[in-house]
């Protein structure tokens, strides 16, 4: 296996990519809910991002993996289409998209709680302190400059609908991970939950919505395809990036997300982040970096000694 700098470089390019894709999914994906209905965005995502994955992962043995872990699949549809995307389309609707995309980071906090629950994880001091300042963080992030609050800078029922979308995508984290560790694939993964979760997201359509068919128009349809696209191939070239990279340099690319989001929100929705609000984002991204585990990079402080 190539693991020289040439691989390194591929791997790292390939994560950078999937990290912005993920940021300008976040702003096709506020874009799309600002005239259509929650479950009507997430089920035409989930069902877009199915078909967009159709052609590479037909060959894929979906029945057997199915077979062989169908409560955990089922788990993993239902914990990212009807919870998880349900919950953070409600949330963007009133939430400004880089703040919405900077409040999901808090999904690395949920788990490491879930995976010391569910998995018997051991937690160092060092992740329950920087876990504790990133939720300590999060309520400026969302409320903004404390001292000058209007009824218009209140968002906090909509983030806490993303921060419950940032915990069901940490359940999907810790059973992706059971999965992986089991010899599933990747794209058989990738693939049943976008699937699956279209389907159970169904019944949320036909009972609790308007109709999934209601209002559909050409430009909508068009919105919510490219965000599934990008969301898509950010996951494939992201898991293909980690074949060579660290998964401590990985997150730390990660970061293009948010300000990807911040950036297209700032011009194309007319967004405004104040100072209060982006020093607490930084503070939160970076809680949660720390509380990960993600330690700097030593190359250059090796490179000079070795010098």
């Amino acid at each position: 296996m190539n693991t020289g700098p040439t691989a390194r470089s591929r791997s790292i390019l390939q994560i950078a990519i999937a990290s912005v894709l993920w940021g300008v999914s976040y702003f096709f994906y506020k874009v799309a809910v600002i005239d259509q209905s929650a479950v009507f965005v997430s089920f035409w995502f989930s069902i877009s991002a199915t078909l967009f994955l159709l052609p590479i992962a037909i060959h894929q043995p979906f029945a057997a993996a199915f077979g062989r872990y169908p409560l955990h699949y089922l788990c993993l549809g239902l914990f990212s289409g009807p919870c998880a995307a349900v919950l953070i389309a409600h949330g963007l609707k009133s939430t400004p998209v880089g703040v919405g995309s900077v409040i999901a980071k808090l999904e690395a906090v949920f788990v490491i709680a879930i995976a010391w629950v569910a998995l018997g994880e051991r937690l160092s001091r060092k992740q329950v302190i920087w876990s504790a300042i990133a939720l300590c963080s999060t309520p400026v992030v969302v409320l903004g400059d404390i001292g000058a609050l209007s009824e218009n800078e209140v968002q906090l029922i909509p983030a806490l609908f993303i921060v419950g979308g940032g915990a069901c995508f940490a359940a999907c984290v810790v059973i992706a991970r059971f999965l992986a560790t089991s010899g599933e694939q990747p794209l058989t993964m990738i693939f049943l939950r976008t699937a699956l979760g279209g389907v159970l997201t169904l019944p949320l359509g036909l009972f609790v919505d308007d109709g999934l068919l209601a209002g559909i128009s050409w430009r909508g349809a068009a919105v919510i395809f490219v965000a599934s696209a990008t969301t898509t191939v950010a996951f494939l070239l992201f898991y293909a990036g980690l074949r060579h990279a660290r998964a401590g340099i990985a997150s730390v690319i990660e970061l293009l997300t948010p300000m990807v989001a911040v950036l297209m929100g700032v011009v194309w929705l007319d967004e405004s982040i104040s100072i209060t609000r982006t020093v607490a984002m930084a503070v939160l991204i970076v809680s949660v970096m720390m509380a990960s585990g993600i330690e700097i990079p030593r190359t250059f402080s090796s490179r000079a000694k070795a010098s």
